[in-house]
């Protein structure tokens, strides 16, 4: 795994550890694991240092029972809530700091060729014909060779429309492998789960980077991996790219899944538990407005909403 990786995934952890401990639920066991993961590697404690340093939040929680931690976690409702509304804003007001380091893309790569913030959506033509569309929070780099166009996708996801050049084919690469255009139009998604490549015409043929290789054709969804290539049967091709037209498609598919097409549209953090991840969702749920989608999911299944304010909610089961 690449240091900016590594260094990622601290990063996002360490913000989760903040907005837990700010929950104002906080246990002693909560503390002993916050404690124990913070300890467990340097590059944890310089990802909390660094968030400590950009939150003002919690200064002093390196002590167990620090006060301003121990002002937060004990406060009554009333006055946590205000608390939490006042820390939570001013980290909104000053970007989330490291959890927009993360969001903007800075760990990915300092100066993409093409970048979408939150909520944008942008189309882009390429020097050979092709177009291509960034979802939000997308970027890539764009280098053409005389053998081939290769685009890589940093973050989030594209659809590209691949004008015809037989002696340079368009590729795209991910950190888990590539996706080589047959033919003119297909879909690539990173996620935590690997990179997701949709195919609406033609075929293309994805390559894990251990090697693996299958040829994926139209109508047909794939799931890359770093050391595999598999299809996805109960997913559509045309499902995938509906982003392109400002809403997702959900046919009984995890909770986490629409909640990850959300995410990229809203500005703070969206908390899912475990249990209401795995809930199935059937629907059509519109990007530009994540709040009213999140509303529509909690019509729709078993789960609790709670707003912490407008930039921080949590989605649980039951």
């Amino acid at each position: 795994m690449k240091q900016s990786e590594t260094t990622d995934i601290a990063h996002r952890a360490a913000i989760e550890w903040a907005v837990r401990l700010s929950a104002g639920t906080s246990s002693d066991e909560d503390l002993r694991q916050f404690e124990s993961w913070r300890g467990a590697d340097p590059l944890h404690r310089r990802a909390w240092e660094n968030v400590e340093q950009q939150l003002h939040l919690f200064a002093t929680v390196r002590e167990r029972g620090g006060a301003v931690a121990r002002k937060v976690l004990t406060a009554p409702n009333e006055s946590r809530r205000k608390l939490l509304q006042g820390s939570l804003g001013a980290i909104v007001t000053i970007g989330f700091a490291a959890y927009l380091v993360r969001q903007t893309g800075l760990l990915d790569s300092l100066d993409p060729d093409f970048a979408t913030g939150i909520g944008r959506r942008q189309h882009v033509a390429l020097a050979d014909g092709s177009t291509m569309m960034l979802d939000a929070h997308s970027a890539v780099d764009v280098n053409s060779s005389s053998t081939e166009r290769a685009v890589r996708l940093l973050r989030g996801q594209l659809f590209v429309q691949v004008a015809q050049d037989v002696d340079r084919p368009l590729v795209v690469y991910t950190r888990d492998g590539s996706a080589c255009a047959l033919g003119t139009a297909f879909c690539v998604r990173l996620s935590d789960a690997g990179s997701t490549v949709a195919v609406t015409h033609s075929k293309v043929r994805v390559q894990s980077a251990s090697g693996d290789s299958l040829i994926v054709r139209e109508g047909s969804v794939a799931r890359m991996r770093r050391e595999s290539v598999c299809l996805l049967d109960t997913v559509q091709a045309d499902a995938e790219i509906t982003w392109t037209n400002g809403y997702v498609t959900a046919v009984n598919r995890p909770l986490s899944e629409v909640i990850g097409a959300l995410k990229p549209y809203f500005r703070g953090l969206i908390l899912l538990s475990d249990d209401a991840a795995a809930l199935k969702v059937s629907g059509l749920f519109l990007l530009d407005d994540a709040n009213a989608a999140i509303r529509q999911i909690a019509q729709t299944l078993p789960v609790t909403v709670t707003y912490h304010t407008d930039y921080l909610i949590r989605i649980a089961a039951g």
